[in-house]
């Protein structure tokens, strides 16, 4: 076997909420001689996180660079926030600051990024903090997208912030971004 098809066996197990399965696949492949890769790791990350063990996706993002000399890229920071959950938002944001405000690990969040905290902000009735991600994304030149737009109106719903809903809503539908 070769990279691609231990990669494609982490991503199966990790689909099928099999982490430990994967585990032993990255353990063949040490095995075999063969390097995992970002998308190996990526791939284990999403694993932990399908089966709620949002800890160990977090551990597995920091090893990658440290232990086993691999870049994280923009998938493994959203699959990391994306296994912290929706009432994770203090844990979503320190992972965000990481990857681009200060350009110390040299990942630019994109839309996922975003949305993922935007809704963990919302979950958690941090309305202002998902404005201020709202707000923020923009600055950067992201676009918000259908996902964007019902993640900040729930974030308002969720917090009975009616004005600032409607307020949003109207710039939504003046940008033509209509969520479903």
């Amino acid at each position: 076997p070769n990279l691609i098809t231990y990669n494609s066996c982490i991503s199966a197990c990790g689909q099928s909420k099999q982490w430990q399965q994967a585990l032993r696949i990255i353990d063949m492949m040490n095995n075999a001689n063969v390097k995992p890769d970002t998308i190996s790791w990526n791939a284990i990350i999403t694993a932990y996180g399908a089966s709620r063990q949002w800890m160990q996706s977090l551990e597995i993002l920091k090893d990658m660079k440290e232990k086993y000399g691999v870049q994280p890229n923009v998938i493994s920071y959203n699959s990391a926030i994306s296994a912290l959950g929706s009432r994770q938002w203090q844990k979503c944001l320190s992972l965000l600051r990481e990857m681009g405000s200060d350009g110390a690990c040299k990942v630019r969040p994109d839309v996922i990024t975003y949305n993922s905290c935007i809704a963990a902000c919302g979950n958690s009735k941090e309305w202002q903090v998902a404005m201020e991600l709202f707000d923020e994304m923009q600055k950067l030149r992201l676009s918000p997208n259908v996902i964007t737009c019902n993640a900040i109106l729930s974030a308002l719903r969720q917090s009975k912030r009616w004005q600032e809903l409607v307020d949003i809503a109207q710039q939504i539908l003046s940008r033509g971004i209509l969520p479903r």
